[in-house]
C-alpha cells in the first residue's frame, strides 16, 4: 500500500502527469504570465536574508522613524513647556498646560492612534500582494471610519472643565484646560488626517520623507509658532 501511494504521488508530481496537463490547459494566460514572472520579481525586489541586509534595513528605516517620532511627538511639547516657563503667569500656565495635554492625550490622541491601526495593518497586505491600486480606497475608508469613531472623543473635549473639577482640580485651572481642549478638538481631525498620510508614506518605504516632514512641521513650524504666540504675542494657553 505504501508503494502504491508513492507511485500515485510521483505521478501527480511529475511534469508529464495527466493532472499537470489538465492544470496547464485550464490555466488562464494571465495566470501563466504572473506565475512565470513571480519568482523573478520576488527575487529581484527582496534581498536575501543576512545580518548585513538586516542592519542596513534597520538603519535606513528604523532610525528615521525613531527621529520622526521624537521630532513630532516628543520635542515640541517639551520645548513648549520651556517657553511657557518664561511667561509672567508661568505657574498657572504650566499647570493648565500639563492637565490639558494629559486629558487630550488620554481621551483623544490615544483613540486616534488606536483607530489608525486599521490602515497600518491593511497597507502591508496591499504592498505585499502588489495591489497598490487599493491604497486610495483603504485610505478613504480609514479616514471616514476613524473620523466617525472619534466623534465621542471630540465631545469629551467640550466637557473637560467639569470633569477636572469633579476630580479635585482647581476651578481656574480647570477652566483654562476647558479652553485648551476645545481649541484642540478642532485640530484633532487635521491631526487624524496627518496620521493616516504618515501611515501611507511609511508603509510605502518613504521613512526619510516622514522624518523630513516631522522636522519641518514638528521641530520647525510648531516650535516657531509656540515661541511667537507665547513669548511675543502673550496669548497664554491659546498659544500653547
Amino acid at each position: 500500500r505504501t508503494r502504491r501511494q508513492r507511485r500515485i504521488m510521483s505521478q501527480l508530481l511529475s511534469p508529464d502527469s495527466p493532472c499537470r496537463e489538465t492544470q496547464r490547459e485550464t490555466m488562464l494566460p494571465e495566470a501563466e504570465e504572473s506565475a512565470a514572472a513571480e519568482p523573478a520579481s520576488s527575487s529581484a525586489e527582496e534581498p536575501p536574508y543576512s545580518l548585513r541586509n538586516e542592519l542596513r534595513f534597520f538603519f535606513s528605516q528604523g532610525v528615521p522613524l525613531c527621529l520622526s517620532a521624537i521630532l513630532e511627538w516628543g520635542a515640541p511639547p517639551l520645548i513648549t513647556m520651556f517657553f511657557a516657563g518664561s511667561t509672567p503667569d508661568s505657574a498657572h500656565l504650566q499647570s493648565a498646560l500639563g492637565y490639558g495635554r494629559v486629558y487630550f492625550n488620554v481621551s483623544m490622541l490615544m483613540v486616534m492612534l488606536g483607530l489608525s491601526a486599521y490602515l497600518w495593518n491593511v497597507l502591508p497586505g496591499c504592498i505585499g500582494a502588489s495591489r497598490r491600486d487599493r491604497i486610495p480606497q483603504y485610505f478613504r475608508r480609514a479616514v471616514v471610519l476613524a473620523a466617525l469613531s472619534c466623534l465621542p472623543s471630540c465631545a469629551l473635549q467640550f466637557v473637560s472643565a467639569p470633569v477636572l473639577r469633579c476630580v479635585g482640580v482647581e476651578p481656574s485651572i480647570a477652566a483654562a484646560v476647558g479652553t485648551y481642549t476645545r481649541v484642540m478638538a478642532g485640530g484633532a481631525l487635521l491631526l487624524l488626517l496627518d496620521i493616516q498620510i504618515e501611515a501611507v508614506f511609511v508603509s510605502c518605504g518613504y521613512a526619510r520623507s516622514a522624518s523630513l516632514n516631522s522636522l519641518l512641521t514638528g521641530l520647525g513650524l510648531d516650535v516657531l509658532c509656540s515661541r511667537a504666540s507665547l513669548c511675543r504675542w502673550r496669548w497664554g494657553l491659546l498659544g500653547a
